[in-house]
């Protein structure tokens, strides 16, 4: 028995990842190669451009001239002697000759006082070998990474969100759900399955492409560093800490599914309950609730309740339900977790009622 158990999670979970492989399996595929086109086309355009810059600063930094006249600019007449003193390299004087101008033996003289800057602008320009870039260090490249993932996540769910509204809704719409009534499957294994396959199985392979997209940033980002004659170990995994960020992103949606749970299910008895829209359905009763509250209490109750548990952006710059940067469980309130899971047992327990008893729209 209980191997026939396991078969049919996995016959049932197999039946929706096949029947939505368009929105689970090619959406995320499809995604990683994008990102890492547009990322490797990129390092194609930063090589191009770095190579073009100092094609540019060989042009500017050249100390050969084409030619020129004979300009020199002293100080004041009294001040040759203070002139002569000081050291070389702030010696006030420029000189460009030309041959055509030598031979005339003539001079333009500017008299007027020696700036500040001048020895600035008299110092010889930094050569190639110097290579400036290696003054350029990087901190923590955690961010970005987690930026990238953050691309998955956002898409994850607006997919899943799609999914979950049309999933009981479609069964009914054409009539599939006949077909699904005479299987041997009970309706809560059925909705458990759907709201397995939004909340896991979906998860799962999106934070896999996105892993895999992050690993081909980060060679992309080697090769380009390693371009630049820098270190690609020190330049780029010097600065990422690569157990902190896996386990950060992984950990991260852990906590996100027990945060976004009564938002999944509450789509899911829109699904189940609706005859026409159900995101209208979904959409309106929350709405209204949250009108009467604000008109007849003058609270915030039900739009703090909301936000809790629907990925939003807020002032912090953190996207709650997003944990990019690894789960604070400390920070975690718990009164408002346990409250939405409860909820989402709940609702739940509605769609399968509906799921059970409604066969038409």
């Amino acid at each position: 028995m209980p191997a026939n158990n396991d078969q049919t999670w996995f016959a049932l979970i197999q039946r929706e990842v096949q029947e939505y492989r368009l929105s689970f399996v090619w959406t995320p595929v499809l995604l990683a190669i994008l990102l890492s086109i547009f990322m490797f086309f990129s390092v194609i355009a930063a090589q191009r451009t770095s190579a073009v810059g100092d094609a540019i600063l060989a042009v500017f930094t050249s100390e050969e001239r084409a030619g020129g006249m004979l300009i020199v600019i002293p100080g004041d007449a009294d001040d040759d002697e203070t002139d002569d003193q000081l050291p070389l390299e702030q010696e006030p004087v420029y000189s460009v000759e030309s041959e055509d101008d030598a031979a005339d033996d003539q001079d333009w003289d500017f008299s007027q006082q020696r700036p500040e800057e001048s020895a600035t602008r008299r110092a010889s320009p930094p050569s190639k070998d110097s290579n400036d870039i290696t003054d350029f260090e990087l901190t923590n490249l955690n961010p970005i990474f987690n930026a990238m993932h953050g691309v998955f996540l956002a898409v994850l769910t607006l997919v899943s969100m799609a999914y979950l509204l049309g999933t009981l809704y479609n069964d009914r719409k054409d009539r599939s759900i006949l077909f699904y009534k005479s299987m041997p499957v009970s309706d809560w294994q059925d909705v458990l399955a759907k709201f397995a396959v939004a909340l896991v199985i979906a998860p799962v392979i999106f934070i896999l492409m996105s892993l895999l997209t992050q690993l081909i940033m980060m060679l992309l980002s080697m090769w380009l560093v390693a371009q630049m004659d820098l270190d690609p170990m020190t330049t780029i995994v010097g600065n990422l800490e690569l157990a902190s960020l896996v386990f950060g992103q992984i950990s991260g949606w852990l906590l996100t599914v027990l945060w976004i749970a009564p938002a999944y299910a509450w789509l899911m008895l829109a699904s189940a309950a609706a005859k026409r829209s159900p995101f209208m359905l979904a959409v309106t009763p929350l709405v209204a609730l949250v009108a009467i509250e604000q008109i007849f209490f003058g609270s915030s109750f039900v739009v703090t309740a909301i936000e809790n548990h629907v990925p939003h952006y807020d002032a912090g710059g953190t996207v709650i339900g997003f944990y990019l940067f690894g789960p604070n469980w400390s920070a975690v309130m718990s009164t408002s977790l346990v409250a939405g899971l409860i909820f989402a047992a709940a609702v739940l327990s509605a769609a399968v009622y509906l799921r059970k008893y409604r066969f038409d729209l």
